[in-house]
């Protein structure tokens, strides 16, 4: 039975509310993942979260509770995971956040990628099933919940990895880098996703939890793109990398991305200068060029898009 390889470890941290609504998805009469074993791992959580966890331990004997001293911060609770992982080792584990909404109608592809051996098996996606190719995955997998990991890929390696990574908001992407450094990325992909983020409460939660006064610098202006340059520092094959750079915000150009970044980063050099030195020559002149051309491409393409418009409203009138 899948239950007996396949282990779920739900990361949570001051989110009773939308804990309490993903515990009603998970334990639904028609969810497939009621019967599995849950371990909750819990930041030290002062809003009710941790006695909403141990109501439903009551009621559900599958689930296990472990409440950290004090709040470690969220990536490093998925470093937590996975290690948690690998002690209790079954032969698949996944990891789930706290707030996102569950779809279990493909879950049988779920039970196909564990019998067919697959290292990860990718469960949300933003793009189509046929454009989640090799280059464009660690994209994807950049959400936890996006993907159901073989445990016997974890190994000193990942773990040492992924700590390294934390500051970098993506330590889970470890797993996929060493694996492509093997050049053994076995992966399959569900065509209708099982769990999707709800990005708005991703954005209005994202600054809970720490004083910002007193983090680390790199923690305090980590940018996303910035981020995903320096997590793809970890594959050693340079144009692997650099083919990873194209979809840096994925369906978007790399001049767009690379937009961002100076939109984001023109007070904060270090993330330029990270950014610069992660992608190759012909990137590089694209992001030399972008403050000085950016601006004008994008009103130029706004005005475009606005007298697109207006022609077509007016042939339709």
């Amino acid at each position: 039975m899948l239950k007996d390889k396949l282990q779920i470890l739900l990361i949570t941290y001051n989110r009773k509310r939308y804990l309490k609504e993903t515990f009603e998805q998970i334990f639904a009469e028609s969810s497939p993942i009621r019967d599995f074993d849950i371990t909750v791992l819990d930041n030290a959580s002062t809003d009710g979260t941790s006695e909403l966890i141990q109501e439903y331990k009551q009621k559900f004997q599958n689930i296990e509770h472990i409440r950290h001293q004090t709040n470690i911060g969220g990536n490093a609770n998925i470093c937590r995971a996975i290690e948690l992982a690998l002690v209790k080792n079954k032969e698949y584990f996944w990891i789930l956040c706290d707030d996102d909404y569950f779809n279990f109608q493909d879950w049988n592809d779920v039970e196909k990628g564990v019998n067919n051996q697959k290292d990860i098996i990718v469960v949300s996606h933003v793009q189509k099933t046929e454009n989640v190719n090799k280059y464009n995955i660690i994209n994807e997998l950049t959400f936890v919940p996006s993907a159901i990991y073989k445990t016997s890929v974890i190994n000193e390696t990942v773990i040492l990895n992924a700590y390294m990574n934390i500051y970098n908001t993506y330590p889970h992407s470890a797993i996929v880098c060493y694996l492509i450094n093997k050049g053994e990325l076995n992966f399959s992909v569900i065509n209708q996703q099982i769990v999707v983020q709800n990005w708005y409460r991703t954005i209005l939660d994202f600054q809970k939890g720490t004083d910002a006064k007193f983090l680390h610098h790199k923690q305090k202006h980590i940018e996303y793109m910035v981020a995903f340059i320096n997590t793809y520092k970890m594959i050693n094959d340079k144009k692997y990398r650099y083919k990873c750079n194209e979809n840096l915000w994925l369906g978007k150009s790399f001049f767009y991305s690379a937009y961002r970044v100076w939109q984001k980063n023109k007070d904060y050099f270090p993330n330029l200068l990270d950014f610069f030195l992660g992608i190759s020559f012909a990137q590089k002149i694209q992001f030399i060029l972008v403050p000085i051309f950016g601006p004008v491409y994008y009103k130029l393409k706004y005005i475009c898009k606005f007298l697109y418009l207006s022609i077509v409203t007016d042939i339709i009138k």
